[in-house]
């Protein structure tokens, strides 16, 4: 899915090659794409790039990897969630992708589909990078981190996000050794990855108190993730106040009934929620993107699609099939857009936008 073999091909259960790369020393892989660095010091880049993590100027999805642009001269690479990181033999750090915690530290929560220069550093001897943050190691000892920090990790004594690199506050402990110092706490949230201030809290809290929701066993929530057809399916049903099926034939050739998702899934079918693939298949673990989530809400809210059309969204036109249902969505403030008026029907949808979406509809 996405590209992300690199090979040009969709999913393998065998290893399969990276399509015409050679002469490679190094490799980092995120959450949906991958880099690699090749003699020479240049990056390639494959998978997903919704965000512009494959840093070659495009949001285009790649299935065989692509060059990383402007870039040279790299010796160390890494990858977090949705965003990359390169070092280069000047001590430079150079950065592209999601944005919105700061994790490119360029000051700003722009994304950036092509690499520049972290904000202040120099003399960096070692990157790393998490989920939504970023780490260096300098030349003099020193640690640097900015992006997320809603659970301390940037570890200077605050929850608040950095949108340029910090000093990491390490303190030396009586001869035992460097101990970071304890992160103040704050009020812990539902999630120890919500923020207190995301636009999606409020949404993720509601469908918490009323079961639809719950989380991962670590206590996150991971709301940047995408969510699949089958978990979709789940949270509709209990939304709308329904239970899993008692029917113990499946629709669908690809959801046995022993699938954790079966009641749920055969559910929705009775309910005319879900239609499935003209090849009688479900696809219960492909993410499901925006505009499916636009129809199934509709429908199971039984809101009527809209019958005239309107280009509302530049990237929603008449031919696209699900047009009706997104209008008909937005009519009823289920979804609104982007600032830049697209919809980006086909993009997968995230676990934080698929939670406001079923707020609206919930009972």
């Amino acid at each position: 899915e996405y590209g992300k073999l690199g090979s040009g091909t969709t999913n393998s259960s065998t290893p399969v090659q990276v399509s015409g790369l050679s002469s490679i020393t190094a490799i980092a892989a995120g959450s949906d794409h991958s880099l690699a660095i090749k003699q020479g010091g240049t990056v390639w880049a494959w998978g997903r790039n919704t965000y512009g993590q494959l840093g070659n100027g495009t949001t285009s999805f790649m299935s065989a990897p692509v060059q990383v642009t402007n870039l040279s001269g790299v010796t160390v690479i890494a990858v977090g969630h949705w965003h990359s990181l390169a070092l280069k033999q000047d001590g430079t750090v150079w950065a592209w992708g999601y944005n919105g915690y700061g994790q490119l530290g360029d000051g700003t929560t722009a994304n950036r589909s092509a690499p520049i220069k972290v904000s202040g550093l120099s003399n960096i001897a070692a990157i790393a990078a998490g989920s939504d943050h970023s780490l260096t190691l300098k030349q003099d000892g020193t640690i640097w981190a900015w992006g997320a920090n809603y659970a301390s990790q940037i570890g200077d004594g605050t929850t608040t996000n950095r949108y340029t690199p910090v000093q990491v506050d390490i303190t030396l402990s009586n001869g035992s050794g460097d101990t970071p110092t304890q992160p103040t706490t704050t009020t812990p949230t539902t999630f120890t990855d919500i923020p207190a201030d995301a636009w999606y809290k409020s949404y993720v809290d509601a469908l918490v108190v009323k079961g639809i929701i719950s989380g991962y066993p670590d206590g996150t929530f991971r709301p940047l993730n995408s969510i699949t057809r089958a978990e979709f399916a789940k949270m509709v049903i209990l939304a709308i106040g329904e239970s899993p099926t008692t029917n113990t034939a499946s629709s669908f050739t690809d959801v046995a009934t022993s699938y954790w998702a079966y009641g749920y899934v055969e559910e929705a079918k009775e309910l005319g929620i879900i239609g499935g693939y003209p090849d009688n298949t479900f696809r219960p673990t492909a993410n499901v993107s925006r505009q499916e989530i636009a129809k199934m809400v509709v429908l199971a809210a039984k809101i009527p699609p809209t019958t005239s059309y309107r280009a509302d969204f530049t990237d929603v036109p008449s031919t696209l099939w699900s047009w009706s249902y997104i209008l008909a969505a937005k009519d009823a403030g289920i979804i609104s857009g982007y600032p830049d008026n697209t919809f980006k029907p086909a993009n997968s949808a995230i676990r934080a936008e698929a939670s406001k979406m079923v707020e609206a509809v919930a009972k």
